[in-house]
């Protein structure tokens, strides 16, 4: 499946993300932080609706109820 446009990343993350290409044998304590609830919503939202269920059987649709 290929992807028609490609993901857009925010300042903080698309930062990180040069300065772990920038640094390769760079290693992160942690990005725990940059995990918010907005955030995984936001990707959720981009997921098609009649995609396969997940591991655990849960679906787009009954993510969506919450």
């Amino acid at each position: 499946m290929q992807r028609e446009e490609l993901p857009v990343m925010t300042i903080g993350l698309e930062r990180i993300a040069v300065k772990a290409r920038c640094e390769p044998k760079l290693r992160f304590t942690s990005l725990a932080h940059h995990i918010t609830t907005e955030r995984v919503w936001e990707n959720l939202s981009q997921i098609p609706a009649k995609s396969a269920a997940g591991v655990d059987g849960q679906t787009v649709a009954g993510e969506r109820e919450f």
